[in-house]
C-alpha cells in the first residue's frame, strides 16, 4: 500500500507543474490585409532584434497599416525580409504606448544605398476600450500616433 500512495503523490505532483511557464506566445495578425506584413508581439523577439543596419526615413500610418520607408546598403533590396516586433509591455499613460522594433534580414552585400517602404499591419496592436495608442519605433525620433 505505501509503494500505491507514493505512486499517487508522485503523479500527482507532476500534474501540478505547468510546463506553458517555459512558452512564450507570439501574438500575430492572421491576415495582412491591405498591409505588406503583419505585427508581431513578443518580449524574446523584440529584445533580440537589431536596429543597427538601416535607416528609418519616414513613417506614416494609413488606415490599418504602419508604412516604414527606410534604407540600408544593397544590391536591389529583393532579398530583404522585415519583421515588426512589439514588446509585450503596454506603457500606462493617457494614451497608451507599445514599443516596436523593425528586423531587417539583408543578405545583400553591394555598396548601394536602398530605399524601400513596407507597410505593416496594426490591428492586432489595438487595446480594448481605447480608440488610440501612442507608437515608439526604435531608430524613430517621433512617436507615432495610430487612432482605430
Amino acid at each position: 500500500m505505501p509503494k500505491i500512495s507514493c505512486f499517487l503523490m508522485f503523479f500527482l505532483i507532476m500534474l501540478s507543474c505547468n510546463s506553458d511557464d517555459d512558452k512564450t506566445e507570439i501574438i500575430e495578425c492572421i491576415d495582412s490585409d491591405n498591409c505588406d506584413e503583419c505585427t508581431l508581439i513578443n518580449n524574446d523577439r523584440y529584445n533580440q532584434v537589431e536596429t543597427d543596419n538601416f535607416s528609418i526615413l519616414n513613417i506614416e500610418v494609413n488606415a490599418d497599416c504602419l508604412e516604414i520607408q527606410f534604407g540600408s546598403s544593397g544590391c536591389n533590396g529583393e532579398n530583404w525580409e522585415t519583421e515588426l516586433i512589439s514588446s509585450e509591455t503596454i506603457l500606462e499613460t493617457s494614451i497608451p504606448q507599445r514599443n516596436l522594433r523593425m528586423k531587417l534580414s539583408n543578405p545583400e552585400l553591394c555598396e548601394a544605398y536602398i530605399t524601400k517602404t513596407i507597410s505593416f499591419n496594426l490591428t492586432n496592436l489595438q487595446l480594448e476600450n481605447y480608440d488610440e495608442i501612442q507608437l515608439n519605433i526604435a531608430g524613430f525620433d517621433n512617436p507615432v500616433q495610430y487612432n482605430y
